[in-house]
């Protein structure tokens, strides 16, 4: 790729245009495509959350006890529907394939290499946008209504603690005087220290896109439907 080409970077949520950025910081001529743009779609309202605890995937060595409870969608971690399912049938049977302590293991390590940087590069590009007051550095909490359900997290506990991830478990009272807003239903909690938030994900974004604009990227409003491969790239 030469500084002549243009990459096209199809979504202008958080992830497309963090890309979109680095790409031009490298001199790479770069058109961000969206058919809303400025973070009005999913990046709009999602949790704003930057943190280095995102590294246990689902398909863990635990997904097989918690599989009963997922497929019956009484959990709020999980919403599947079955006719996508069997349509897919060949990716989740691997999907499920990888749940085992290898992949796992695998997986965590992948994962922490991408977003370890993730609460360093976001500081940067809040103060280069003029946005650093969006950042909230009070943490991310895993709330436990009793002990059995926190012990059910120890493999991600012992994931942060392999990967350097800092942590603190909280009783009730500490997580009282920590979040008092909070109902008092809670025995437990794992504060996640290695972590930061904005107060608003969507104004981020577009300010991220502003900031893209103003570094000479081309920004572009239309809606692709298709993309064909093709065999010289």
């Amino acid at each position: 790729m030469t500084q002549n080409d243009t990459v096209a970077v199809v979504g202008a949520g958080i992830v497309g245009v963090c890309c979109a950025l680095e790409l031009r910081r490298r001199g790479i001529r770069v058109s961000l495509i969206d058919r809303a743009l400025r973070g009005q779609e999913t990046s709009y309202g999602n949790a704003g959350v930057l943190t280095r605890s995102s590294l246990v995937p689902l398909n863990n060595p635990g997904l097989w006890g918690a599989l009963p409870t997922l497929l019956s969608n009484r959990s709020v971690q999980l919403r599947c529907d079955a006719v996508v399912l069997v349509r897919n049938a060949r990716w989740a049977l691997e999907f499920l394939a990888r749940a085992n302590r290898w992949a796992f293991a695998a997986t965590a390590s992948a994962l922490d290499e991408l977003i370890r940087l993730s609460i360093t590069q976001h500081r940067r590009l809040l103060l280069e946008a003029g946005i650093a007051n969006r950042l909230r550095d009070s943490g991310w909490l895993f709330l436990y209504r009793n002990a059995q359900a926190y012990e059910m997290a120890r493999l991600a506990q012992e994931t942060f603690n392999e990967f350097g991830v800092a942590t603190q478990t909280l009783d009730g009272p500490e997580l009282a005087e920590l979040e008092p807003g909070l109902k008092p239903i809670f025995e437990r909690a794992l504060w996640i220290k290695d972590a930061a938030s904005v107060d608003d994900p969507g104004h981020v974004v577009a300010s991220y896109v502003q900031l893209f604009s103003a570094r000479g990227g081309t920004v572009e409003r239309r809606e692709i439907t298709t993309l064909e491969h093709d065999d010289a790239y």
